[in-house]
């Protein structure tokens, strides 16, 4: 498992809907259930595999965790919940966004309540305080992917 691993099952779920195949929707299941179980730290929280490492057999790496990978999740637990209408995948998709906002590993918020802006990567220490395209993009796309379940976030976004 390396980068992005959240878009193999939303590609499966698309097919499932577009086909109408069964096992489609078994085997989507099946890989972001997986997804799911390792991308969780033990508060239940989001951890996402980090790129320092990526995941393989008997290692999975904790840090970097990348806002695209959080967002790429977040994109496959909601066509998920949208196509089941199982709360789990909603409150997945819920957790993704709420990892932005320092439900995490660090309980780092992830967004500049500046500007907007998101960091590159959540590194064993803190955030990396980078603020790329890709990080952005994947912020404010986990924000439109939520956006027809957004509840406001339990704890406010700490202002810098």
């Amino acid at each position: 498992m390396t980068y992005s691993n959240g878009v193999l099952p939303w590609g499966l779920l698309w097919a499932y809907e577009m086909l109408e195949q069964p096992e489609l929707l078994g085997i989507a299941r099946q890989s972001l259930d997986f997804l799911i179980g390792i991308s969780r730290n033990n508060a239940g929280q989001i951890s996402v595999v980090g790129s320092n490492g990526w995941c393989r057999p008997g290692f999975r790496a904790v840090w970097d965790q990348q806002p695209i990978d959080v967002m790429k999740l977040a994109l496959a637990a909601a066509k998920a919940y949208e196509l089941t209408g199982e709360p789990a995948y909603e409150e997945t998709a819920r957790k993704c966004r709420a990892w932005f906002y320092g439900h995490n590993d660090l309980g780092a918020a992830m967004v500049n309540g500046q500007d907007g802006s998101c960091y590159d990567g959540l590194q064993e220490h803190g955030p990396n305080v980078n603020c790329g395209a890709e990080a952005v993009i994947s912020y404010l796309l986990t924000e439109a992917i939520c956006g027809k379940q957004a509840e406001p976030v339990q704890e406010p976004l700490q202002m810098e």
